[in-house]
């Protein structure tokens, strides 16, 4: 993708109010799935676990 690829994008969601409402709402929805305050705590403890093993 190159710039005018980008700018022409933009444009398209600066147009279509419902689109950009749609596409606002699934990332949200995604990041919220994804950065979870547990799945980013299992991460940390699964990374913790591979690098220092379990404590005795």
């Amino acid at each position: 993708m190159n710039a005018m690829d980008l700018a022409e994008k933009i444009n398209e969601i600066l147009q279509n109010e419902k689109n950009a409402k749609e596409m606002g709402k699934n990332g949200r929805r995604l990041a919220e799935e994804r950065y979870s305050w547990d799945k980013i705590t299992d991460k940390i403890i699964r990374i913790y676990y591979e690098t220092f093993g379990e404590l005795h």
